[in-house]
């Protein structure tokens, strides 16, 4: 059959990357075009939460692919990260709706966010755990941060407890959920999220060293003269002192860093420990 009768044709498409072999229950026939469009959909939803450039999705994009709906994100929290995050989702009209949740002992300061948010428009409501928990996209921003001279591990204990009571009030959620995980230490709490959740471990996911990256990349521009976005630049590694710049793969527009003019006079290892102090200061 050739591929252009192939988006005519309905194929049980199989969301389940834990066993490709295995559909899930309840999983209807749909136009295979359109669970690829649900999925670039959702893509740009998780980048906008957590701060990357992102193209908005329209209802029907430009080459006509039905079935785009605007998702429903659910953000676990009430603090400043949580907040952040339900404002750029609203003000970007990146979700058709965002609720906002929270431990029941937390339900009057999840309210009163909510009542902000709705100033600048959008869907925005509150829910308990329960009904939260049957959101398309789930960001878990709740956990403490680290104060000043801390560092992730300090709040662990903390944080996993707070984690574990939140997913024992959400159960069960659904297993099509992504979910999202920015609290710290982001790599070992996204390890009990793929645990504790009971979803595909490859629906869960946390923000890495996203946030790390952003500031060398922004540091490196002020440096070289050139806008942010021009700079493509990657931390690998765990989150915090444990990460490192594989520097042969950073690119200035285009052009390797090495290669670019002006880079001889940068020292690269003071340069990230400054990064490094400065991202330490942060928190």
């Amino acid at each position: 059959m050739g591929c252009g009768a192939s988006a005519q044709q309905n194929t049980v498409i199989d969301v389940s990357l834990r066993d490709a072999t295995k559909p899930l229950p309840g999983i209807k026939t749909v136009p295979l075009d359109t669970t690829k469009a649900e999925v670039f959909s959702k893509a740009h939803v998780v980048k906008s939460a957590i701060g990357l450039p992102f193209k908005p999705v329209s209802m029907t994009d430009k080459k006509g692919i039905p079935g785009l709906r605007p998702h429903h994100v659910t953000i676990v929290g009430c603090g400043f990260l949580s907040t952040n995050t339900a404002f750029r989702l609203v003000r970007n009209g990146v979700a058709g709706r965002v609720t906002l949740t929270d431990l029941t002992s937390k339900r009057v300061k999840v309210t009163g966010e909510v009542l902000d948010l709705e100033d600048i428009g959008g869907m925005v409501d509150h829910a308990p755990l329960s009904l939260a928990s049957q959101a398309d996209i789930i960001v878990f921003t709740g956990g403490r941060q680290p104060r000043k001279g801390q560092v992730g591990m300090d709040v662990l204990t903390e944080n996993k407890e707070y984690m574990q009571k939140v997913m024992t009030e959400m159960k069960p959620i659904r297993p099509e959920t992504l979910m999202l995980v920015a609290d710290e230490p982001n790599d070992v709490l996204t390890y009990f999220a793929q645990e504790w959740s009971g979803l595909p471990r490859a629906h869960v996911f946390g923000i890495g060293t996203t946030l790390e990256a952003c500031r060398v990349r922004v540091g490196l521009s002020q440096i070289l003269g050139v806008h942010h976005s021009s700079v493509s630049c990657h931390l690998l590694g765990a989150t915090g002192k444990h990460s490192f710049v594989p520097w042969s793969l950073a690119q200035i527009c285009g052009i390797p860093l090495r290669s670019f003019p002006g880079i001889n006079d940068l020292n690269f290892d003071t340069f990230f420990a400054r990064s490094k102090v400065q991202m330490l200061r942060n928190h």
